[in-house]
């Protein structure tokens, strides 16, 4: 693959990604969020119709001087949290002290280090400086009101309230190199934190069937909450669960389960190295595109990373280790035949993008409208050894693609089925711990521990494709399960709004749970 796509041990920001750790995630991974760029996505302000009418340069005031005045620790009195001193948390220490001196940088020279290389190429100096003292003067006098719980040593999400009083979400991530630099910077407002809690479950169907509404006959939305009883799953509220939508990165659980039962045949371990190889790079997010072709991974990172940051390039090498048709046939364990064909051949995230956005109209129409071997046979197409040019390039779509026709697709119960699999996989395997481990790395959203202290998840978006999925021990110590997806094939979904109604309806269905006579450890 060329240079500038991989970028030769750097990793790019992840954008949407990164936003859905804090309500869940991209393209192929973490969600709305999605090339190198300072993401800044203020609904109603004239930040986002300039986006809409050309990208975030057009937002900036033009001709902003650049000062060279160096930020001074500002505590606000109003502040409700200290940041913690982990790599991320002091960069976004960094990042709050610039706000709060109008969003002046001292030295442009020093940004060379805190931001990484491949950010500063989408995001040059002076256009960072601009955007953030745009940025200080929309958010105002602000206060920290909280660092929420999906925060990691590597990535923080911090709660910010405005000087308009709503709320406002600081994500940051960095990465695991000497000089910490920045690798994800998004601010958006907070939506899923004014989402109005729910008291039943007719308030979610009501507020989803308004929100398909708000689409001319486009749009459509499903959901399931389940208890997994020792064998299948027993529906306790739905909507729509029975119908297929695309799903996103949810599918990398079938990865998953696939690899795990690899693992328990004893025909792999954990430990197993994977070389990275040249055409097995996809696109962003992900620590391994940073990896030179020939530097090794092992299968438990690449699985880790795969699921708690939606890595696409250990996902695609994960594929190839594993056997893309032993991931075929685990899926066949879990759905019925007519969705099981509908995700074969199984798609690697780099075809996937391949697929939608780079081939001839005849190779495309093949894929779309053909039989399983006409698509495999597509699959061998010269074309989709395409070579990405560069990250910006191939950086994902602004608008829905081909959302029913290229990608992966479940209903609700097809997931609660999946995830059941991989709960009765990780109940009878040794290596039951770094199973659940992996699913529970990255919660989604915040949670009630004191109903939920285990939750599994893994979540998909794309433009027009939104899933949520968890796996949940309630305190009462049964295993249940929820999934929320909404799809259009015309406009772009708000992911902060749909993080918080799957918040919600995770609050109430923690509420409803029956008290234990005893907590659960």
């Amino acid at each position: 693959m060329n240079e500038g796509w991989r970028g030769r041990g750097r990793e790019p920001a992840q954008g949407v990604g990164a936003a859905l750790r804090a309500g869940e995630g991209a393209l192929l991974g973490r969600v709305a969020r999605w090339a190198l760029l300072l993401c800044i996505v203020l609904v109603g302000s004239s930040c986002r119709r300039g986006a809409e009418e050309g990208g975030a340069r057009s937002a900036v005031p033009q001709g902003l001087p650049v000062e060279r005045v160096q930020p001074e620790p500002t505590p606000d009195p109003g502040d409700h949290v200290v940041l913690p001193e982990t790599p991320a948390g002091e960069r976004a220490q960094w990042y709050v002290d610039v706000l709060r001196n109008e969003g002046r940088i001292e030295n442009l020279d020093a940004l060379q280090e805190l931001l990484h290389a491949s950010f500063l190429e989408q995001v040059p100096e002076r256009q960072f400086v601009a955007l953030t003292r745009y940025l200080a003067s929309l958010l105002g006098h602000f206060s920290l009101e909280a660092v929420e719980g999906t925060s990691t040593p590597w990535q923080i999400s911090v709660v910010l309230r405005g000087g308009d009083e709503r709320p406002y979400r600081l994500i940051i991530g960095v990465l695991d190199l000497p000089e910490r630099p920045i690798q994800t910077l998004l601010i958006q407002v907070a939506e899923d934190l004014e989402v109005a809690p729910l008291s039943t479950w007719d308030d979610l169907d009501a507020a989803l069937v308004a929100w398909v509404q708000e689409a001319e006959s486009t749009r459509a939305a499903s959901y399931l909450a389940a208890r997994m009883d020792a064998s299948a799953c027993v529906p306790l509220h739905a909507h729509r669960a029975g119908y297929y939508a695309p799903i996103g990165s949810t599918f990398k659980v079938w990865v998953l389960g696939a690899v795990a039962q690899r693992v328990e045949e004893g025909r792999a371990s954990w430990e197993d190295p994977i070389v990275m190889e040249e055409h097995l790079y996809s696109i962003p997010p992900g620590r391994h595109l940073t990896l030179e072709p020939g530097q090794s991974t092992t299968w438990e990172s690449a699985a880790e990373e795969m699921i708690r940051d939606s890595d696409n390039t250990a996902t695609d090498h994960l594929m190839h280790a594993v056997g893309v048709g032993r991931v075929e046939a685990w899926i066949a364990q879990v759905m019925e035949e007519e969705g099981a064909a509908r995700n074969r051949p199984l798609l690697t995230t780099r075809q996937m993008t391949v697929l939608k956005k780079y081939p001839s109209d005849e190779l495309r129409l093949r894929w779309m409208g053909g039989s399983e071997d006409l698509r495999r046979a597509a699959l061998e197409s010269p074309e989709l050894g395409w070579d990405v040019a560069s990250a910006r390039d191939a950086a994902m779509w602004q608008y829905p693609a081909h959302i029913w026709e290229i990608g992966w697709y479940a209903s609700n119960e097809d997931l609660c089925r999946s995830f059941l699999r991989l709960r009765d996989q990780a109940q009878s395997s040794e290596h039951r711990e770094r199973l659940l481990g992996i699913l529970a790395a990255n919660p989604g959203v915040e949670l009630d521990r004191r109903a939920w202290p285990y939750a599994g998840f893994k979540g998909g978006s794309e433009p027009g494709v939104l899933n949520l999925s968890w796996m949940l021990l309630g305190r009462d110590g049964d295993w249940y399960f929820f999934s929320l997806s909404v799809n259009d094939t015309a406009e772009v979904l708000s992911n902060a709004r749909f993080a918080g109604l799957a918040r919600a309806a995770l609050q109430l269905f923690g509420q409803a749970l029956p008290e234990a006579e005893e907590p659960y450890p």
